[in-house]
């Protein structure tokens, strides 16, 4: 009996190119839909917040009516998850005291997140909070500008564990005025190298950080404060350090990206560095136990640049 032609199936590689449009038009996409429900999710926190001030506070401070804010907060923790705790549900109401006005609300969730407004309503001074949510808006910060990734903090350990790493990570010690543009989709993406890097590899150091002057005449951007306010230095450049074991030998590879809006996802291999040339950029010796002359600092990794370029 004659045997059947099994047709092959083609082994061909999409063109590099494609592929990362596509990456992008997803991580667009992403970013679009993860923007609209923080808005609506931000709206009803104010909403929640403001509700229980007017009904339960009557307009006082929240240490009044504690017993029936701690009530409310197991209530709604039980059907809505921990996203309504009691300690979430005294922020939502400190949000409603700190911006009264839901028109004023309203036109900032187009630029500020609940992450931003988390940040603002610790500030007791009404100035300190004008002013960071001024340069939020007009600077377009993001409090997303995370020195260790948001996403592999979230990833640390059991769903408990995680969310506590996850609500670290937005500490100042963490963030750095970064814009929006620069952040997503060149930054994100590299942030998406270093964890598919991880899974392959199994084990991974990563060193990030802002440089803000990579020689000395070159001029500090800051935030253009209002008279009397304090001008907030913007970094220059960002690094990123990645260090990994690759067949049994030590590698190192940097990346010193310039902090602009208008660089894209496939652009973020050109700015491949020895770790040496970030050393210098930042005034940090991250590797003092190599010594001045070693070929893991004074030469990126081609081992390592190869495996990036194939996730």
């Amino acid at each position: 009996m004659p045997r059947k032609a099994v047709a092959k199936v083609p082994t061909s590689h999409p063109a590099p190119a494609l592929h990362q449009e596509l990456r992008e038009l997803i991580l667009a996409a992403r970013e679009r839909v993860a923007q609209m429900v923080n808005a609506g999710l931000t709206l009803l926190y104010w909403q929640v917040g403001d509700r229980i001030r007017r009904e339960v506070l009557k307009g006082k401070r929240a240490t009044y009516g504690e017993e029936i804010v701690s009530a409310l907060a197991t209530q709604l923790t039980a059907e809505f998850g921990q996203g309504f705790g009691r300690r979430n549900l005294f922020r939502m109401i400190r949000f409603a005291e700190v911006f009264p006005d839901a028109k004023i609300v309203s036109a900032l969730l187009t630029q500020l997140g609940w992450t931003h407004f988390t940040h603002i309503i610790r500030l007791d001074d009404p100035l300190k909070r004008e002013f960071y949510a001024e340069m939020c808006r007009i600077e377009r910060w993001s409090t997303r500008g995370h020195m260790a990734s948001n996403l592999e903090m979230k990833g640390h350990g059991d769903d408990n564990a995680g969310m506590q790493s996850q609500q670290e990570s937005f500490s100042f010690a963490n963030v750095c005025p970064q814009m929006q543009g620069h952040n997503a989709p060149l930054w994100s993406s590299l942030e998406g190298d270093c964890l598919e890097l991880a899974a392959k590899l199994g084990r991974v150091a990563v060193f990030t950080g802002p440089v803000y002057r990579t020689t000395d005449d070159e001029q500090l951007p800051t935030t253009d404060a209002p008279k009397g306010k304090c001008n907030i230095p913007i970094p220059t450049h960002f690094y990123k350090i990645i260090i990994a074991t690759v067949d049994g030998h030590t590698e190192a590879l940097g990346f010193l990206i310039p902090h602009q809006a208008d660089l894209k996802a496939d652009q973020r291999f050109d700015f491949a560095v020895s770790v040496r040339k970030i050393e210098k950029a930042a005034g940090i010796n991250f590797m003092p136990a190599l010594g001045a002359n070693d070929d893991v600092e004074n030469h990126p990794s081609d081992e390592l640049l190869d495996l990036l370029q194939k996730n």
